[in-house]
């Protein structure tokens, strides 16, 4: 009756294996028994004793009978790259080990895909756990896996293996045990999930709280820009708000309904840098247009330094003459500086004889990032255009693969070349990670290599 019990184990695991793996049909070598799947007709009649003396002999002594069964592949079947992922299924499949013990243990080797994973049953979990890799899968067994001795490694494999088992065999754990610490680990993950909600609960009470102070917060401040933009007081403190049209505040006004803001404090000084600024930057140059000013500079001047003062003078004149007092020394150093990089270019153009689309792009490129409200002397401005044409290609695109630094170049032109050089490196890099990694799941645990 035993006899046939092992015979119909054995022909059990080839079918499961053809069925679950996908391997092709092959001659049943000499080698399979019981206990091996030799697909890749890699092991040798004494290696496959071995492991059936360990299951019929050594395993019998051992208190609930652990099976170890082992499973040799060419490769692993297509559309399957984990070789742990495979193996758990198959044990699950097989159903090795003794039902309530759990404590089978299933070899599998595909040689050409040089992979190797032992699964492991949760009842012998203790006894060979994931720490137990270098005690099984030796320096000498990575040794002969690596010169394509495979039926000396896994027969090293399997004995070492035994071995570690018969040496820990106190570790192995009951039926009862089992359920007992299974039990516990399930009121551990309950007690841990009931935690974590009563967290998850008491976060999203306090945001839900913050959400309606801040909700609060903010519609106290929209009433509070309403009311003070045309109080009397306000208006007198900052006469610079009649400049601007009564229009222009309303949408700034219903802007604010739109935004998810507060400042944190409601001041005036805020009321005037977020409704009544915003309107100034928008239509200053209507401003100085319907108005009979003096200016020494073009409009267009006026408008591109208007970030240029403290905001605590700019708030503070009273008249429009006084805005312009403010603002003419910024239109001129303005104008100043763009011509400086205008005749810079100029003489780098001549100088090196660029043709006309070469020009064309340079002055592109400086026109649309150069920062004219930035004072620069004249060598670092050369020396910018010169790294400029240096870097640019053909089609007038600038790659920059290292950032400049220093007082020797435009800030802005630091700025824009350390943060292009880091984009580069970053959109370059790639993270590969190597396979023959696993962890237990449905066999309990175990581990998986490579050579």
């Amino acid at each position: 009756m035993k006899k046939k019990w092992i015979v119909a184990l054995g022909w059990l695991l080839g079918l499961v294996l053809l069925a679950v793996g996908g391997v092709e049909a092959q001659p049943v070598a000499a080698t399979n028994s019981a206990w091996v799947a030799d697909h890749a007709e890699v092991l040798s009649h004494k290696t496959v004793t071995q492991i059936d003396r360990l299951n019929d002999q050594t395993f019998k002594k051992i208190t609930g009978q652990p099976q170890l069964a082992v499973v040799t592949l060419q490769r692993l079947p297509k559309g399957e790259d984990d070789i742990h992922d495979y193996a758990v299924d198959l044990f699950t499949k097989m159903g090795i080990g003794h039902k309530g013990w759990d404590n089978g243990l299933l070899l599998t080797v595909a040689v050409k895909d040089r992979k190797y994973d032992l699964t492991v049953g949760y009842g012998l979990e203790n006894v060979i756990p994931d720490g137990a890799k270098k005690k099984v899968v030796t320096k000498a067994v990575t040794k002969q896996l690596k010169a394509g001795q495979y039926d000396l490694a896994i027969r090293q494999m399997t004995a070492n293996l035994g071995t570690y088992l018969v040496q820990r065999k106190g570790s192995i754990l009951t039926p009862t045990q089992m359920a007992a610490k299974q039990a516990a680990s399930k009121r551990r993950k309950q007690i841990i999930w009931t935690i974590v909600l009563i967290v998850l609960g008491l976060l999203a009470c306090l945001g839900i709280y913050a959400w309606v102070q801040y909700a609060r917060k903010q519609r106290v401040w929209r009433q509070y820009a309403r009311d003070r933009v045309t109080a009397a007081d306000f208006v007198e403190a900052y006469p610079l708000a009649t400049a601007v049209s009564a229009a222009g505040i309303q949408k700034e006004l219903e802007l604010l309904d739109h935004l998810n803001s507060a400042p944190k404090q409601n001041t005036d000084y805020q009321v005037m840098l977020q409704v009544v600024y915003p309107v100034l930057t928008k239509e200053l140059t209507t401003i100085l247009q319907t108005n009979s000013v003096s200016l020494t500079n073009p409009i267009s001047d006026y408008t591109l330094v208007l970030t240029q003062p403290a905001k605590a003078k700019l708030f503070a004149v009273r008249t429009l003459d006084d805005l312009l007092d403010l603002l003419t020394p910024f239109a001129q150093a303005y104008a100043a500086t763009e011509t400086l990089y205008q005749e810079i270019w100029q003489q780098y153009c001549q100088e090196n004889g660029l043709d006309v689309e070469r020009q064309k792009q340079l002055w592109e490129f400086i026109r649309g990032h150069a920062n004219y409200n930035e004072a620069v002397g004249a060598e670092q401005v050369k020396r910018m255009i010169r790294q400029v044409d240096k870097v640019m290609d053909a089609h007038g695109k600038v790659t920059i693969t290292e950032g400049s630094k220093g007082s020797d170049w435009p800030t802005w032109w630091v700025v824009y070349s350390v943060a292009s050089s880091q984009s580069s490196s970053s959109s370059g890099s790639d993270d590969s990670f190597g396979g023959g990694f696993g962890g237990g799941s449905t066999g309990g645990g175990g581990f998986s290599g490579g050579w």
